[in-house]
Formats: structure tokens, sequence, C-alpha cells
């Protein structure tokens, strides 16, 4: 009887967790849906960001907030700042004698199609001060192969043949979609134009979503 009145106790305890853990489920479940829903409609609220929820590759950052509204108030305070970038002053960089790369090919070719490589590097603190702390990369740059002809002042470009732009990953990792150039000082000028968007991972309340913020930087690189 002892044995049969422990396994009827055990029993009813059982079913008394497994009861909990049904309603705790449950509300789970209803909350993850509730967060789901306040941020669809965030989405279609602002520009600044896209909600996503597929899978987010590996390694991506991932950044905490207790509600909805946390996320949103950081996404309004990152909206101020970007409206502060002044994109009608673009940046020039020079190019470096030691950045400049030919092919072993270049010296057998009576330097008619002679080739070379070129980095443009910044920092988006200078842009976005504290803000880029949240959501950007401090370091960006974008690494870019062209065929030029001439040499010294005469140095010209000819065609960029290939325009990959990065980031140090940290708080989010930037992803290219488009990128385009065009000439400018007679030639001795490419000005190159990336677009793309940064992805963070966001967790808020348990619910994992990915945030990606589009942006867009156009640089000017001279002989």
């Amino acid at each position: 009887m002892k044995k049969v009145g422990i396994f009827v106790v055990a029993l009813s305890m059982a079913l008394i967790f497994s009861s909990f853990n049904v309603k705790a489920f449950a509300a789970d479940q209803t909350n993850s849906e509730t967060i789901k829903q306040e941020l669809n409609k965030f989405d279609k609220q602002t520009d600044s960001v896209d909600i996503v929820y597929d899978k987010l590759p590996e390694g991506t950052p991932i950044v905490n907030f207790d509600s909805v509204e946390d996320f949103k108030k950081a996404v309004t305070e990152y909206e101020k700042a970007t409206k502060n970038k002044n994109d009608n002053q673009v940046e020039e960089f020079f190019q470096n004698p030691s950045n400049t790369t030919l092919t072993k090919s270049t010296f057998r070719v009576a330097a008619k199609t002679k080739t070379g490589t070129g980095r443009i590097r910044w920092s988006n603190a200078e842009s976005l001060r504290w803000v880029y702390s949240w959501w950007l990369p401090k370091n960006m740059w974008i690494d870019f192969k062209y065929t030029y002809t001439g040499s010294g002042k005469s140095k010209k470009f000819k065609k960029v043949t290939t325009i990959k732009s990065d980031s140090s990953s940290l708080p989010s990792s930037w992803h290219q979609s488009v990128s385009n150039y065009s000439f400018y000082d007679k030639n001795r000028g490419v000005k190159i134009h990336i677009k793309g968007s940064f992805l963070l991972g966001v967790n808020i309340g348990g619910q994992s979503i990915g945030a990606k913020f589009p942006d867009s930087y156009t640089k000017k690189y001279h002989f």
C-alpha cells in the first residue's frame, strides 16, 4: 500500500509540473507572437531598419533588449544620427605609392595595360559619433582593382574591374549589394559608390531576429 501511495503522489506531482510547463510554454508562445506583431508593425513605420526572421550567418553579433520599446528607442537614436551625415562633401583619399600593386606580366607588356589595387579606409565614428558603437562597426574599407595608363603626374584610370567593401564586423557586419564608379579630374580620380546593409542579431525578450540597417557610402580616390 505504501508503494501505491508513493506512486500516486509522484504521478500527481508529475501532472502538476507537466501542466505548469504547458502553461509556461503557451505563455512564451503568446509573448513571442506579440513581439513579432509589434516588430512587424514597426518595420512598416520606418525605413531605417528591415526586420528579418531568416537564420543569421554563424558568428553574427547579438544585442539584447528587454522590450520592443527599448529597441524602437535605439533605432530612433540611430535615425537622428544618420541624418547628420553629409553626403554632399565626399571624402577624398590620395594614393600612397606603397599601395600600388603591379602584376609581373605588366613589365613584359610595354606599359599599355597596367593594373593596380587601392584601398579606401575610414571610421564611422567620424560621422556618427557615439551612436556608431551601437550598430556600426568602427572601421570600414573599400578594396578595388583597376587598370591605368601613364605614370607619375600623367597617371590616369582606365577602368575599375572589381569593388569589394568590408568592415571590422563588430557590433554588426557589412554586406555590400551594389557598387558603381565614375572618373573625375580627367581620369586622375575615381568616385566609388557602394550600397548595402549592416546585419545585426537582436534578441528581444527571448525572441531572436535579424535587423538590417540599409546604408550607402561614396568615396573619392585620387592618384
